[in-house]
């Protein structure tokens, strides 16, 4: 098993969003585990997406997957992976995980509002989207890397 596979979240995070009518999401407190260490992360109460890396302005029609990982630090990162054209959410492409991290969750989005849907900025629970979350956590993350 390579180093990253085995840097993983031990036990769910309960990813969601913040609160209604907001563009962050948030976790509950969630053990992980890179580089044979074990870690435990308190509940985080804001997870801002607008600081992901990527390409934030999401086309209408389109699918996107923002992955959310985690260092030995506790320091949470957000990642948006490659958009695709599309209104099916199992053809959003998911972003390589870093071999320092450990991933906590997706969040998948696809944008039907007729409009630009900007990660971080439009609230998570807008009309005409969908907002998906995965937690990951017991299984190798690399296997469901795309």
């Amino acid at each position: 098993m390579n180093q990253v596979n085995n840097n993983v979240a031990l036990d769910s995070a309960v990813l969601a969003i913040k609160a209604g009518s907001s563009a962050d999401a948030k976790s509950n407190a969630f053990l992980y585990r890179i580089g044979g260490e074990v870690y435990k992360s308190a509940a985080l109460a804001t997870i801002d997406l607008s600081a992901s890396s990527g390409t934030l302005a999401l086309a209408d029609d389109n699918v996107a997957c923002i992955a959310v990982d985690i260092n030995a630090a506790g320091t949470v990162s957000t990642t948006v992976g490659t958009h695709v054209a599309s209104t099916d959410i199992a053809d959003a492409k998911q972003p390589l995980l870093a071999a320092d991290k450990a991933r906590i969750g997706y969040i998948f989005v696809l944008n039907e509002t007729a409009s630009a849907f900007t990660i971080g900025t439009t609230v998570l629970d807008v009309a005409n989207s969908t907002v998906m979350y995965v937690n990951c956590f017991n299984h190798e993350a690399g296997a469901f890397q795309s």
